[in-house]
């Protein structure tokens, strides 16, 4: 079997990128994309079933271009690759710290190694060798001209693939200047848990789900009518809303993913018959394709305005970036959340799940525990005292200010105050009073 070469050509013995892939590694390309200029090679493909992409980059050692290079890189990523199992590398021409340079001008941030760090920050990415080697002073290019060593040549790797790692370091190779980089990773495919639910407002469009809950509404407050507290009541409410809400959004998406299913396989159908027989196609045939594609287009761009919502960016107006941005910022925001290896008593490493989980139990557990013995009593008492001693007190005016019933125009001058911007545009966006 052949190896698979994925390339973008220099000029005049000058850039050029590649990517090769061992045949022994059994690999599903998904697509490759490379740029005209010999600077950047990208590929998307599965191992099993765990989907990565593949980055080469030579950086230029010009000043004047490295900005224009990390801005294009970064636009490129992000709308093309999949920034959540990410791994890029190259010649960066750059070092990220002074522990990675020896020799030649005293070392100091630049404004290219600024940007490459921001673009590290906004990807999620680190440095994996340095994370793995925090003081080790290793290069792999030397200059004896300038009598300079220089660690110019680095993976990035999302934080998520950190516990992954099995080896990351330099080797000696053949060309005149540069030495090899090697990584060695483990895929696996992290179970994912339910998550935190949060109610999307856009059901509020739903009439059949509004339906639904005025229809309870009336119901759930006769059933707490004997609750004389009313916080108590108010959240026995919205829990017994919130039971029935989850299952019908949970169906509601089940039953979207079937129809987008369908409208897929149909539109591929009629794509198929009408291309077999452009002649023989009928007005009806061709009206029934478009309408399938705009149905199937409303469901990918209510799919979008979730992911620009639970992707928290600011400041950004619809539209403005592709949906693909959207989809990779929540995925690095799942992944910036999620803990993937943890450093427990003694500095032992942990990566299992379910270690990680018992360690997060055990720490809650403690977290509060006291052991103060006979003396708890007392120390107690003192505490409330110095409290009641100390603590500033409110006039009787401010006492009915604050524990006085809401009037209509503080619950006016409450909502005028809220921002809105955006609401309209993303309808899962809710506010909170």
């Amino acid at each position: 079997m052949a190896w698979q070469n994925f390339f973008s050509r220099g000029s005049n013995h000058q850039k050029g990128v590649a990517i090769l892939i061992n045949p022994l590694f059994e690999i599903t390309l998904e697509n490759s994309w490379e740029d005209e200029d010999g600077r950047i090679v990208l590929i998307n493909a599965y191992f099993n079933t765990f989907k990565f992409s593949l980055c080469n980059i030579y950086a230029p050692n010009n000043t004047a271009l490295q900005k224009a290079f990390i801005e294009n890189l970064t636009e490129i990523l992000i709308s093309k690759a999949d920034i959540s199992n990410l791994i890029t590398v190259g010649d960066w021409n750059v070092t990220l710290e002074a522990v990675d340079k020896k020799g030649g001008i005293q070392w100091k941030p630049s404004v290219y190694r600024d940007l490459l760090a921001a673009f590290m920050d906004e990807l999620n990415l680190v440095d994996i060798l340095r994370i793995k080697n925090p003081s080790k002073r290793c290069f792999t290019y030397e200059s004896s001209a300038l009598k300079m060593k220089s660690r110019i040549d680095f993976f990035l790797i999302p934080k998520s693939l950190i516990s992954s790692t099995k080896t990351a370091d330099i080797k000696t190779a053949i060309a005149p200047d540069h030495k090899a980089i090697r990584l060695f990773l483990k895929f696996e495919n992290k179970k994912k848990g339910p998550g935190l639910w949060k109610f999307n407002n856009s059901l509020l469009n739903d009439d059949t789900f509004v339906n639904l809950i005025t229809t309870n509404y009336p119901i759930i407050c006769r059933k707490y009518a004997y609750l004389t507290n009313l916080k108590l009541k108010w959240e026995m409410i919205k829990m017994k809303i919130r039971s029935l809400t989850i299952p019908y959004a949970k169906n509601k998406a089940k039953n979207v993913r079937t129809l987008e299913k369908q409208l897929e396989s149909r539109i591929e159908s009629l794509e198929n018959k009408i291309e077999a027989n452009p002649d023989d196609g009928t007005d009806a045939e061709q009206q029934e394709y478009e309408r399938l594609k705009t149905e199937l287009r409303r469901i990918y761009e209510e799919r979008a305005d979730g992911a620009i919502l639970r992707s928290k960016i600011r400041r950004i107006e619809h539209r403005e970036k592709p949906t693909k941005y959207f989809f990779n910022m929540e995925r690095r925001n799942y992944n910036k959340k999620t803990i993937t290896e943890l450093t427990v008593e003694g500095g032992i490493t942990i990566s299992n799940d379910d270690d990680i989980l018992e360690e997060i139990r055990g720490f809650y557990e403690n977290l509060y525990k006291t052991d103060l013995g006979e003396d708890s009593t007392f120390l107690f008492q003192d505490f409330t005292e110095n409290l009641r001693s100390k603590l500033p007190k409110l006039s009787g005016d401010q006492k009915d200010l604050l524990e006085g019933k809401l009037t209509l125009e503080e619950c006016r001058r409450a909502l005028m105050c809220l921002r809105l911007s955006g609401v309209e545009s993303h309808p899962g966006k809710t506010v909170f009073l």
